[in-house]
């Protein structure tokens, strides 16, 4: 009798462990699925399937094939785009999900990876407009421009032909090589303009109809007609859509500091490269041109500044001073030194800028009211400094200006004319500016230098 209520006590258990265990695998079936749904629900609203790592993780805690149940479970016709690890795309890819595919090629080339991506670009159909606008893409970042253009050219045929066959992405790409190589034919202009056009590559169509300029005269003309609505009018050229793009914006972001207001953007030109090198070696004077070439670093000459391809808003603002009339606070190197960083004759104190004084450091003066007067008429930011006398020294040859670590503004040393020992420059403020280095800020105190109020 023990024993039968012994086994009865045993099954009970037995019966209450499978009623759990089989809950939980119900219950564990359910949240995976309800993730999958969830997922897909997301990427039909947004046409576009959007997986991060952390979901890869746990979704792998449910199955570890859970991208096969996702491929059989979503309709790849309401997606677009799909944005994904690349072993995730991968997955995909070997399951003929062309989307995948395509985000493949797209890594890749933006990698540079270009034999990688020509691999999976021949799964993709032969004649379809993504791969032939992916192998010109791959041809023009090799620098076979010939080869890209019979590709784009293609691809141009197919969209005339058959123009649901591409969307805007590729419209952008094949839009932007026509424009941008400066020798496109005008009659393959007028068919590349008369395709669908959205987004934007219609954006590019608008910008080079209304700024691209390819003969001197009309240049001329245009700039002849130019009224200036400020003190410094500012004319941006660029040899691409995206040069002129980032360039405008660029300059509209260093612009809004107070310390540039005597500046507006007067005209931006879309030039071929001859007409570009052209109008910038033979700048009128009446504008200040901004522009950008492949070099490493940016810099200002006269009224031109030349931007590298990774200067941003700061390195602008920094080299727009440049024209404001400041000058650098960073050590010049040697040929700009010896360009700058001299005296005339009988010269003891020179303004190199709004920001910089060079002075002989070895100058004596017999009388100190003299050297007072002498700073008082000369030095830029002399009506900010409360009293003259903490920074005025006297030896036994006489007075000199002394710079010192009192408080600002005053007489601080600067590092612009540091290769000559002789010679030494001095600046207002202690504290470092944007003159030395772009990452610093403009000092409050030098906007008001510029001739500007806060």
């Amino acid at each position: 009798m023990a024993k039968r209520r012994s086994l009865s006590r045993y099954s009970k258990g037995l019966i209450f462990t499978l009623i759990l265990v089989t809950g939980w695998l119900f219950y564990h079936k359910w949240q995976y699925q309800s993730a999958l749904e969830k997922l897909i629900a997301n990427a039909y609203s947004h046409q576009r399937l959007v997986i991060n790592q952390p979901l890869v993780q746990q979704m792998r805690r449910y199955k570890k094939a859970w991208l096969v149940d996702l491929n059989q479970q979503i309709d790849w016709h309401k997606v677009s785009k799909v944005e994904a690890p690349q072993e995730v795309l991968v997955v995909f890819a070997k399951q003929k999900v062309t989307i995948a595919n395509i985000a493949l090629v797209e890594r890749f080339i933006q990698q540079k990876k270009f034999k990688q991506a020509s691999l999976w670009l021949a799964q993709l159909p032969q004649d379809s407009f993504s791969r032939l606008v992916f192998q010109a893409q791959i041809y023009q970042q090799s620098g076979q421009i010939q080869q890209a253009n019979a590709s784009y050219q293609a691809a141009l045929a197919l969209a005339q032909s058959e123009p649901n066959s591409a969307n805007d992405i590729y419209y952008t790409s094949l839009v932007e090589f026509f424009v941008n190589t400066g020798s496109t034919p005008p009659a393959i202009l007028r068919q590349v303009f008369q395709l669908p056009l959205s987004g934007s590559a219609n954006t590019i169509k608008r910008v080079y109809q209304a700024h691209y300029i390819s003969d001197q005269k009309t240049f001329n003309q245009i700039l002849n007609n130019i009224e200036a609505s400020c003190e410094l009018p500012v004319i941006i050229i660029a040899n691409t859509y995206r040069r002129i793009i980032k360039l405008q914006q660029t300059f509209v972001a260093a612009h809004d500091h107070p310390m540039f207001k005597k500046m507006c953007l007067a005209h931006f030109f879309w030039l071929p490269d001859p007409l570009l090198k052209d109008r910038l070696k033979n700048a009128d004077p009446k504008f200040y041109w901004i522009t950008e070439k492949n070099i490493s670093r940016a810099y200002a000459r006269q009224q031109k500044i030349i931007l590298s391809p990774d200067s941003d808003k700061n390195v602008l603002q920094h080299e727009m001073a440049h024209w404001l009339g400041f000058e650098d606070e960073y050590r010049l190197r040697s040929a700009l030194s010896q360009q700058r960083c001299a005296l005339k004759e009988g010269q003891w104190l020179k303004v190199m800028g709004h920001n910089i004084i060079l002075i002989n450091k070895f100058y004596r003066s017999h009388n100190k009211a003299h050297l007072i007067d002498e700073l008082i008429k000369k030095v830029p930011w002399i009506e900010q400094i409360e009293s003259l006398q903490p920074w005025l020294k006297e030896d036994e040859s006489g007075f000199y200006l002394s710079p010192g670590s009192l408080n600002s503004p005053g007489f601080f040393i600067a590092e612009t004319c540091q290769n000559h020992t002789d010679l030494v420059t001095l600046k207002p403020l202690q504290n470092k500016t944007f003159m030395l280095n772009h990452e610093f800020k403009i000092p409050v105190f030098y906007t008001q230098l510029a001739g500007n109020e806060k």
